[in-house]
């Protein structure tokens, strides 16, 4: 229902034009700037509104009573003028038909200073009409808009006459109801899920979606039943033009029912999305889910839902983790190299022949240079054990051109079957491999790729802490 208080004044500018509108009907030979008009002076306050709850508290209220201002004449009054003011129902018919409107006559109100005083050879009364609004609860019906016109009927005085145009003016009540509006604290969640050849790298037991939110703090206790909805995927897709899928593993609510209780604008739970058989069971391809939950049902005095908000997303992106990324720098401890136990092999040989001089690939992960290691040729490190591997970092001294191109790094645990991934490179004196989801490797092969040959100073190896 929707009431305001609008102050509107019947005429244009009364000092300059008034005398052109207001002819004399008695006269028409009567100069009509010869005459003096009496009126009602517009109001300081033009519009207010009205805003209420369903417990009867307004939100945005009016004063109970309100000063309308004086009454005015357009010249010096020539004697003592009396103005008697009053609220004439009469006009509400005729201003709804020149409007277009529907007021209903505010029954709610009076008049006091009603009489007022313009004293000779002024131009305007001392005191001000004021209205008082003896029942606010009349805002508050849900159905009518209204209007109180108020008219000057009656002048005391010689020397004036009554303005035909303002000598009335209307107050009109636009009052509108609020109800608490329920909604989510936002309106999507993003959650990335990754997986390998062997499954998704974690077990994921739940999502949480934030709270439940409230217009103003609850003047009662509020309950909210939430549903999952799968049918909003499809209205989701046809608003932004995605292709969200409804996941393919069972979900639910950790629970339906939630509270946002009396003096508080927040639900106390946070609402959380359970997999209730986890996520390993997704398939392996890159894929995005959308879980819509709904706000089914509010309950609690003046409480509602808000029909905007009405909808929260959980989007689960299911993203293929690479193997290895290119980095700046390396992740984790630095693995000291271990000649006791490790075996380094490049096309099956631990050394290197140059120009009659042996070199051991060994000593590559000690620093020390050992010539050129060629393109497609892979390297076998076997590091005797298992190692938690995070990452590979390669050193060239003699500059940027004779780094690699990229390199396919594999690693496995039993030297047969393998994980493996292909990273590009960007030429640089210090190459850093960084695996994505470090875990025990006993075998590692790298196998560089680069137009012509690579001639690394050395290669540092770094495990998870």
């Amino acid at each position: 229902m929707k009431t305001s208080i609008k102050y509107l004044l019947m005429g244009a500018s009364l000092l300059v034009t008034l005398p052109q509108l207001t002819a004399c009907s008695d006269d028409d030979a009567v100069d009509p700037y010869d005459l003096n008009y009496v009126y009602i002076y517009s109001p300081n306050q033009a519009d207010n509104n009205l805003e209420y709850k369903a417990n009867g508290t307004f939100i945005t209220a009016i004063e109970e009573q309100c000063v309308v201002n004086p009454v005015r004449c357009t010249k010096p009054a020539p004697s003592d003028l009396t103005v008697e003011l009053s609220i004439d129902g009469s006009l509400v018919d005729s201003y709804n038909q020149a409007h277009g409107t529907s007021y209903t006559l505010l029954k709610g109100a009076k008049l006091e200073n009603s009489s007022l005083t313009i004293k000779k050879g002024e131009y305007a009364s001392e005191q001000s009409l004021r209205v008082v609004y003896t029942d606010m609860s009349e805002f508050q019906n849900g159905t009518e808009n209204y209007i109180l016109p108020i008219a000057i009927s009656n002048l005391t005085g010689s020397g004036a006459l009554v303005s035909e145009t303002t000598g009335q003016l209307y107050l009109t009540f636009t009052s509108i109801y609020r109800a608490n509006l329920v909604s989510f604290d936002a309106m999507s969640t993003d959650m990335t899920l990754y997986f390998k050849s062997s499954g998704y790298t974690e077990e994921v037991e739940s999502f949480s979606l934030g709270q439940l939110i409230s217009s103003w703090s609850a003047d009662e206790e509020i309950r909210v039943n939430l549903a999952i909805d799968n049918n909003q995927i499809d209205i989701l897709n046809a608003q932004n033009g995605t292709n969200y899928q409804p996941l393919p593993v069972p979900v639910e609510l950790k629970q339906r029912s939630y509270t946002i209780s009396k003096g508080s604008a927040a639900s106390e739970q946070a609402i959380e999305i359970l997999f209730s058989e986890g996520i390993q069971n997704l398939p392996h391809v890159a894929a995005s889910y959308a879980v819509p939950v709904v706000i089914e049902s509010v309950e609690g005095t003046g409480a509602a839902k808000d029909a905007e908000y009405q909808v929260y997303y959980a989007i689960i992106d299911c993203v293929e983790l690479p193997f290895a990324t290119s980095s700046r720098s390396a992740s984790g401890t630095l693995m000291p190299v271990d000649y006791d136990n490790w075996t380094v092999t490049v096309n099956g040989s631990e050394t290197y022949d140059y120009e009659g001089y042996i070199y051991e690939w060994i000593w590559l992960f000690d620093n020390y240079e050992v010539y050129y290691w060629n393109n497609n040729e892979p390297m076998v490190v076997d590091f005797g054990s298992e190692k938690k591997l995070s990452s590979v970092e390669f050193l060239f001294n003699y500059g940027s051109e004779l780094s690699y191109d990229g390199m396919k790094i594999e690693t496995s645990v039993d030297g047969e079957n393998y994980e493996y991934g292909t990273v590009a490179l960007n030429r640089s004196s210090k190459q850093v491999l960084n695996i994505s989801n470090p875990r025990p490797v006993r075998y590692l092969r790298m196998t560089p790729s680069t137009s012509y040959w690579g001639y690394p100073t050395g290669i540092n190896l770094y495990v998870a802490e």
